[in-house]
Parts: structure tokens; sequence; C-alpha cells
């Protein structure tokens, strides 16, 4: 009996030992779970004071920039005025210059501006050499978007006036008298001008100055029959056949793809291969 006693003994000691381990085992486990949520809330706690920093960054940056624009404006509100009105007429001028390039120019403006160069009576020979004249001319009237009329009174301007000005470049001199026809054949230019202030440099200076030395000068009055005989003879053909109504299409094709920079690439390529090709028999 005392055996049995003492192995009973024996498994209720075992029993209270694993009860006291399992209590311990809880009661470790319940201070791991407060520790965690200890540093879950303190890692909360962190994000947000951490949010809370980037949002006072953020607001007074954005206060800073605020007070800046209205300091800028404040100090300069004549230059804003004055892009903001810049930037509404540069696009004006660019929709009217692409509706000009899709609807207005054509063949008949490009062989009119070939026999301006032909035609003239003033235009030096050296000039006729050394520049490429159909592509500067065509390039101004891209730039004014000329009608025909205007083209006309251009050929007349640059007879009368001079191709070349001893105080001014050669492509300024040219720009200078499109401009002075722009402005006698049409009532407002505003945007045309603004678009040619900005991308010139002191044009409205050159103009005024160019503008006095014409008037010093002994001006011929322009008459109707002037313009009439004028557009006539820069819109006669050639025409080796004495055809009537006869348009050089080929000339005018070759004048509108001599303007394309790819096309002359391949013009020169082309060239230099028959160069190679080519046989000499002696």
């Amino acid at each position: 009996m005392v055996k049995k006693m003492k192995k009973s003994e024996k498994k209720n000691l075992n029993k209270k030992d694993n009860n006291k381990n399992k209590g311990i085992d809880n009661n470790n486990s319940i201070d791991n779970n407060n520790s965690n949520n200890e540093n879950k809330k303190e890692k909360n706690n962190l994000n947000e004071s951490i949010n809370e920093e980037n949002e006072n960054k953020f607001k007074n940056l954005s206060k800073l920039i605020e007070n800046d624009l209205t300091k800028n404006i404040m100090n300069n509100p004549e230059e804003i005025i004055m892009e903001n009105e810049y930037n509404s007429q540069n696009s004006i001028y660019k929709n009217l210059q692409n509706n000009y390039l899709k609807n207005t120019l054509n063949i008949n403006i490009i062989s009119m501006i070939t026999k301006l160069i032909n035609t003239s009576n003033t235009l030096p020979d050296e000039l006729r050499i050394n520049y490429p004249l159909n592509n500067i001319l065509i390039e101004i009237i891209k730039e004014f978007m000329f009608t025909d009329l205007e083209i006309v009174y251009f050929s007349l301007y640059l007879d009368i006036y001079g191709w070349i000005n001893q105080y001014y470049d050669f492509k300024d001199n040219l720009i200078l008298t499109a401009l002075s026809v722009k402005k006698y054949l049409n009532e407002d230019i505003d945007i045309i001008e603004t678009h040619l202030f900005n991308n010139y440099e002191n044009i409205k200076n050159k103009f005024n100055n160019w503008l006095k030395s014409q008037r010093n000068k002994n001006t011929i009055i322009i008459t109707p029959r002037m313009v009439n005989e004028r557009n006539n003879l820069l819109k006669k053909p050639f025409n080796c056949y004495c055809r009537k109504n006869f348009i050089d299409y080929d000339d005018a094709v070759d004048k509108i793809l001599n303007l394309s920079h790819s096309y002359n690439q391949i013009n020169k390529n082309s060239n230099k291969i028959k160069a190679k090709n080519q046989i000499t028999y002696i």
C-alpha cells in the first residue's frame, strides 16, 4: 500500500509540475502578445507622426509656392499678362499659318516666285548665283502668308527699293520689305508683327529705320496699271509650245520638292551613285 501511495503521489506531483509549466507558458504567451501589441502601437504612432510631419511640410511648401506666385503677380503683373498674350497670339499665328499652307499655298504661287526672280531687272547676278533665292523667298512668303496680290507688290517693292541695302543684311532687307508690303495692304497684322518681333532680334527698330531711309529716297508711286502689268507678268507661264493657259508643272513640282529636306538628300545620294557608275570613254 505504501508503494502504491508513493506511485500515486509521484503521478500527482508530475501533474502539478505540468500544470505549473503550462501556466508559465501561458503567462509567457500573454506577455509576448502584450509586447507585440505595444510594438504595433508604437509603429502606428510613429507612422502617424511621420504622416503628420509630411502633411505639415507639404502645406508649408504649398504656402511658400502660393506666396511666391502672389509676389510675382503683384510685382510683375505686366510681364505675366504680356506672356499670356504672346502665348495666345502665337497659337493663333500657328493656326493661321497651318491653314495657309493647306489651303492657299499652291503651285501657282510658287511659279510666281520663280517668275519674280527670273524677271527682276534689279536683281544682281551675284545673288542669282550665290543664294538659293527660290527657297529663301518661299520661306518668307510662308512666314508672312502672302496672297497673289501681296506677291505682286513684293516684286514691285524689290525692284523699286532694291534687293540689297547697304545698312542691312540681305535676308533682313527682304523681311523688312515683306513687312512693309504686308502693312501697306492690310489694316491689322498684329499677330504677324508679334511673331516677327519675338523671333527676329531688334526687328522693330530696324523696320522703323528702314522706313525712314526709304522715305528719304525719291519714291515711285505704284499705280493700278503697274500692279496689273506685274500681275500678268508673274502669272504668265513659260510657254515653249505657244499654248494658251500653259503651266510648266514639271518646273513647279521640282520647286516644291526642292523645299523638302528628305528629297534633297535622296537626290544628292542618287547623283553620287550616278557619278560612281558613270563610264568615261576616250
